[in-house]
């Protein structure tokens, strides 16, 4: 444990560009290691005591509230933040006791994947705890909330699947269903109400020859889609997809944590309309980006640039 530790201190970069790691949860680990904060945030405390400082340093996912805040989840810290979109400054946050993952906001209530208890916990907007989902959850990476018909969709990436769950926490459904090959290492996900659709963004798997990909499913968990990572005989578009979004258009917008890049699709070709960032630390590079979401008014990007421990934001940048 201890070589593989200073292995991945020393080689952590080559590693994932040889495809050494490539199991989705392998990466959280690769997180904890490379913890290098930079970004400074200043807010005020919830409970109105004096103001601190918090310094990001493992920001993995990412939601948007309906006014337009930032809720960051922050593996190292074990805490969620609650960031003003314009400044990047935190404006409150709560303790999380555990490693908080997946995050996602619905009427009111903040969901948040904890891979130290292995559930997903819902919180008020001031941090108390409410309840958790029901059902068993693993590694609860990503998660996803369709607000109108009232669902709650949960990568779990040790178990391989998607835990469809309503608002109040009750268990629906999971998928894939007969074909567990539908989805091999599942990260990131996001949903389109308009047509009730989930997409799963999946590293999958060399030795089953199933390249990187992203799946498209009905609410039943029905493949209807795939946007291969794959293109022509030698060439790839992707090889490490994270973090999902969907805007109004349907157009389905991607984080490689590999190339450091966001690329956008059309869902239903698989015809790629648009890359941003780079491998990088620099400005409008990206190292190690693990979510992404769109304001849906201004069409600015939004990033977790986990190595560089900070938020990136690309103005206009969901523009097509």
């Amino acid at each position: 444990m201890v070589y593989l530790c200073f292995a991945l201190i020393f080689n952590g970069d080559f590693l994932m560009r040889k495809n050494a790691i490539s199991v989705p949860t392998l990466i959280i680990f690769f997180t904890i290691i490379f913890c290098c904060p930079s970004t400074v945030w200043t807010g005020n405390a919830p409970d109105g005591k004096k103001p601190g400082v918090h310094q990001l340093h493992s920001p993995i996912r990412l939601a948007m509230t309906p006014e337009g805040n930032l809720l960051v989840s922050d593996y190292q810290l074990g805490m969620i933040l609650i960031v003003d979109r314009k400044s990047l400054e935190a404006t409150r946050w709560f303790p999380v006791e555990g490693r908080p993952l997946g995050v996602a906001y619905a009427r009111g209530h903040i969901y948040v994947g904890n891979a130290s208890k292995e559930c997903v916990e819902v919180y008020a907007r001031g941090g108390k705890k409410l309840y958790q989902l029901n059902g068993v959850i693993k590694q609860p990476t990503d998660i996803a909330v369709d607000e109108k018909q009232g669902y709650v969709f949960v990568v779990d990436a040790t178990q391989k699947k998607v835990n469809v769950f309503n608002l109040k926490g009750k268990f629906i459904r999971s998928f894939p269903g007969l074909d567990p090959d539908n989805l091999v290492n599942p990260t990131g996900i996001a949903v389109n109400p308009a047509d009730k659709e989930v997409f799963v963004s999946d590293y999958g798997d060399v030795n089953k020859y199933i390249k990187p990909r992203i799946q498209i499913f009905d609410y039943e968990g029905n493949v209807l889609y795939t946007i291969p990572g794959k293109k022509g005989m030698f060439g790839m578009r992707f090889s490490r997809p994270q973090g999902l979004a969907v805007d109004d258009s349907g157009h389905v917008f991607m984080v490689d944590c590999y190339s450091g890049e966001i690329m956008a699709f059309d869902r239903y070709n698989a015809n790629l309309l648009k890359k941003l960032g780079g491998y990088g630390t620099g400005p409008g590079q990206l190292r190690l980006p693990l979510d992404i979401v769109i304001d849906p008014s201004s069409k600015d990007i939004y990033v977790t640039n986990n190595r560089a421990a900070r938020v990136d934001i690309f103005k206009e940048g969901g523009v097509l």
